[in-house]
């Protein structure tokens, strides 16, 4: 009897086997309580909100100002000791409006914003 010598060929997606891994985790999100000021860039008018929820690649603060869905923002808040690694660390913060959801039972909305890009402000 002779042996028959086959090549498989490569598993591939395209040819039924394993898929390419393409899940990416998230960064790792604080909840935390934090007092912001934002606004959208350009604008003169700070509005009080709160920080609900913070990663390095964004926040989700809430507040009474509606800012529609690729705004550039501004927000002022302290960032936790945790992260900076100091106490008293007020951040600028620059970043884009990606979502926003009305608060149930709030005249409040929630808005998610990435982080573009911040600098640690002095405090005196």
């Amino acid at each position: 009897m002779e042996r028959i010598n086959r090549k498989t060929p490569p598993t591939t997606p395209e040819n039924g086997g394993p898929k390419k891994r393409t899940f990416i985790p998230r960064a790792r999100r604080m909840v935390v309580q934090i007092p912001v000021r934002y606004r959208a860039k350009g604008s003169g008018t700070w509005h009080e909100g709160a920080v609900k929820d913070l990663s390095q690649s964004g926040v989700l603060l809430a507040g009474a100002l509606r800012l529609p869905k690729s705004t550039l923002v501004e927000m002022v808040f302290e960032m936790p000791e945790d992260v900076s690694g100091q106490k008293n660390s007020t951040v600028l913060c620059q970043g884009r409006i990606l979502r926003q959801q009305k608060i149930r039972g709030s005249e409040s909305v929630a808005l998610a914003a990435t982080i573009l890009n911040y600098k640690f402000l002095r405090n005196n």
